[in-house]
């Protein structure tokens, strides 16, 4: 009897143990993916616009929250859905917490308005995404190191 409630007490001490440990080292991962605190956003311009590359890194905590926030929330696109090639830009938007890349999109400002978190995973962009994004990017420090836009050069 006394070997079993031993046995008892040591399986309890091993089980508050493991859930301890286990608690401590969840926890830092959650709240790396929950709280990004840079935005990198690189803009590249549509074909049919005469709009130049950006590339800005945005500080601002409490807007990168709110637009990663509302980012996850949006709404899953059609799967059937037909859009035509017309683009304003293309934005590629990476959410870190510090250094750490916590998730990347491709979002496209043109008539289906996709986010792409994945090629399985698309959603769709509302007025409050490009309203979050477009104040991102206005408050974003400018970066040098973006990509070059594509030219097409016709031979004449």
């Amino acid at each position: 009897m006394r070997t079993v409630s031993r046995l008892l007490v040591l399986l309890s001490l091993l089980v508050a143990i493991a859930f301890a440990f286990g608690t401590w080292m969840i926890s830092p991962t959650f709240a790396v993916a929950a709280a990004p605190n840079k935005l990198e956003i690189v803009r590249s311009p549509g074909l049919n616009t005469s709009n130049t590359v950006s590339h800005e890194v945005v500080l601002s905590t409490h807007l990168i929250q709110q637009l990663y926030q509302h980012t996850l929330s949006l709404p899953v696109a059609a799967a059937d859905q037909l859009c035509p090639m017309y683009l304003i830009a293309n934005y590629q938007l990476t959410f870190f917490h510090n250094s750490t890349s916590v998730l990347h999109v491709n979002a496209v400002n043109g008539e289906c308005q996709p986010v792409a978190f994945s090629k399985s995973d698309v959603r769709t962009a509302d007025s409050t995404f490009w309203k979050l994004l477009n104040q991102a990017q206005t408050i974003g420090v400018a970066l040098n190191s973006g990509p070059k836009p594509f030219v097409f050069a016709v031979k004449t």
